[in-house]
């Protein structure tokens, strides 16, 4: 999705990038973490950060204001996906995406899922 941003924080070009302003997510006991920023230009109703797995929430926020920042500390991105966010589009209907990470480049992406 255009709107949404999502990178590992290995791949900042600027080692001195300041994440302190950025809200820190983790999960419960995340295993060989993966550091990822996750933000979007648009609000977000009912964000979720999600233990695929499960389809548990492991944290939610009624609304994602558009830059607001996170950085989600998640288990570790293998081939099966682990972690997943949600939120409510513009027609009230749920979206969620899985979080990888290419095996190419290693470079963090989304892609939907139903």
């Amino acid at each position: 999705m255009q709107y949404l941003e999502c990178m590992g924080v290995h791949e900042l070009q600027d080692a001195k990038f300041d994440l302190s302003k950025y809200e820190q997510v983790s999960v419960p006991n995340p295993f060989k973490g993966a550091d990822v920023i996750f933000r979007s230009t648009k609000n977000l109703e009912e964000f979720r950060l999600l233990e695929l797995a499960s389809g548990k929430s492991v944290y939610s926020k009624d609304l994602l204001m558009a830059d607001e920042k996170l950085v989600l500390h998640l288990e570790s991105l293998e081939t099966i996906p682990k972690n997943g966010i949600s939120f409510k589009d513009d027609a009230g209907r749920e979206r969620r995406f899985a979080i990888l990470q290419s095996g190419k480049d290693g470079s963090i992406y989304l892609q939907e899922i139903e």
